[in-house]
């Protein structure tokens, strides 16, 4: 089978990295698949797939028209037709139309092309662009004159930008151009966007829901590298306590007294002080570790000896580590023996240790373009303010203006494509908080939680269904109650099936229907 994908970008962002995974898992099942993308670099690995629709000249003068004339979709007039004629030649047996904005294409001509050419046309709906009058992002207004045609627009200054409000004309054109495609069936790849769907003029097509998933491969939870990063050969017995008096420290020393050469005893929660009594067979944590780092040290722990009542967050890191615990001195030497873990992947404190990380909790937000504020970039500023210096915030994606204007305890990193990076970012982390206005479904909720790390989100689209119930999800906008939250609230977990956000499951879902 002979598929052809479009899209604005290939290989990049969360739309390229949806499309080059799927024609990655479809090449494999022995079918041929090309990328028609607009505009933007492609990947080295993308680049067998990739098929360019004109060139950067072509989407600066569409660009320059889209904004004087609010007239995106209507540029790119020459590209169009020789792109065209390259798909008449390739003669696929499925079309599936990703993101057609981005100035690369002239609606027009592609439409009468797919209103004639008697091919199975799939279009996933990665925003609401296609059936509004103008914006990609009506939902961050809360708009919906889209539901019986667009006026008014109250995004028309914002991508795609326009000096003029078309939005009237444009939504009857789209209308006018979108609907009675035969063989056209609609995709969603969350609850919420087929619900949308349904009640705009897309209604009259058949609406899939495909949930976008993750390549399993790339994303994943870091390594427990804590014995090599701690230089411990040894068996690991975990020491905590609710409160490390003199007394209780006291206590533990008969533990210490009792341990055979091949163990090592390492102490959480003790005071400066307090480490400085240890004797050599025992090694002592900062007393800020995170919530993370406790969790990766009870699963590294072949056991653990409790004193008094320890903190809840200890006793859900030790529980779900399903780690002994230790009641009597005599007990410390009967500990069962635990494997190592021999992942080749750069290991979690390894990761702490490069971005200047240890003993702090640290929250971080990721997105491909922040768009000035309607995925939350003001509100996470707002959020570190209120939080205390333990706390690290880390936001990827950011343009140089937008580093430059974040407070000095945040950090910023520019926007990047290096999957690995990101990978190690979202595994050594303690929260994934995105406080989107706008998400159909946020692609990076679920490399989030395909690396283990919890999301906390807005009550926005279908960015809920992506954080898999992970962590809590506030009303959008509500800064005060999410700063609430992460002022009270240390640890947590995202225990969810690797199975829940695979994305072979989607290329399954896709494939059935592009043989139906």
């Amino acid at each position: 089978m002979r598929i052809l994908m479009i899209n604005v970008v290939c290989g990049i962002r969360s739309t390229g990295r949806i499309c080059t995974d799927l024609a990655k898992a479809l090449q494999a099942k022995g079918h041929t698949v090309r990328i028609a993308y607009g505009r933007e670099t492609v990947p080295d690995a993308a680049k067998p797939y990739a098929v360019r629709i004109g060139a950067d000249t072509d989407v600066k003068l569409h660009a320059v028209r889209a904004r004087l004339t609010d007239g995106c979709g209507y540029g790119s007039k020459r590209a169009t037709e020789r792109f065209l004629d390259w798909v008449r030649d390739y003669d696929p047996d499925v079309i599936h139309l990703h993101n057609l904005h981005g100035y690369y294409l002239n609606l027009p001509l592609l439409f009468g092309y797919l209103r004639t050419c008697g091919k199975k046309i799939l279009w996933t709906l990665h925003d609401c662009w296609a059936f509004t009058g103008h914006s990609a992002f009506c939902d961050a207004v809360s708009c919906e004159r889209w539901a019986d045609g667009c006026h008014d627009c109250p995004k028309v200054r914002e991508y795609p930008a326009s000096l003029i409000d078309r939005s009237a004309q444009n939504w009857q054109d789209r209308k006018r151009m979108f609907t009675g495609i035969p063989n056209l069936r609609i995709v969603t790849p969350s609850e919420w966007m087929a619900k949308v769907a349904q009640r705009s003029f897309f209604g009259a097509y058949p609406i899939t829901v495909i949930r976008s998933g993750i390549d399993l491969r790339k994303f994943y939870p870091s390594r427990n590298d804590t014995k090599e990063s701690f230089r411990i050969p040894k068996q690991l017995l975990l020491f905590a306590a609710a409160d490390w008096t003199e007394d209780v420290l006291q206590s533990a020393l008969p533990f210490l007294q009792r341990l055979n050469d091949d163990r090592t005893a390492l102490f959480y929660g003790l005071s400066e002080t307090q480490r400085q009594q240890l004797p050599c067979n025992a090694r002592a944590m900062e007393p800020t570790a995170s919530s993370k780092e406790l969790e990766m040290l009870c699963h590294a722990a072949d056991g653990a000896v409790l004193f008094g009542t320890p903190e809840a967050m200890l006793s859900d890191a030790l529980r779900d580590a399903k780690t002994p615990i230790v009641a009597t001195p005599e007990d410390a030497n009967k500990l069962p023996l635990c494997a190592p873990d021999n992942a080749d992947a750069a290991g979690f404190w390894a990761t702490r240790k490069e971005f200047g990380l240890l003993g702090k909790r640290v929250l971080l937000g990721v997105q491909s373009d922040w768009g000035g504020t309607i995925k939350g970039l003001p509100d996470l500023m707002k959020l570190r303010g209120a939080l205390d210096d333990r706390t690290e915030m880390i936001v990827v994606g950011v343009s140089e203006r937008e580093r430059d204007a974040l407070p000095p305890n945040m950090i910023g990193l520019l926007r990047t494509d290096r999957v690995e990076t990101l990978r190690r970012l979202y595994a050594a982390v303690d929260w994934y908080v995105n406080p989107t206005y706008v998400d159909t479904l946020s692609m990076t909720n679920l490399e989030a939680v395909a690396c283990g790390t919890p999301v906390a989100t807005y009550r926005t689209g279908g960015s809920p269904e992506s954080a898999m119930g992970t962590g809590p999800v506030f009303p959008k906008g509500d800064i005060d109650a999410m700063t609430r939250f992460f002022c009270k609230t240390e640890y947590a977990s995202a225990s969810v099936p690797p199975a829940s956000v695979d994305g072979t499951r989607a290329t399954e879902a896709y494939l059935r229907l592009y043989e139906q």
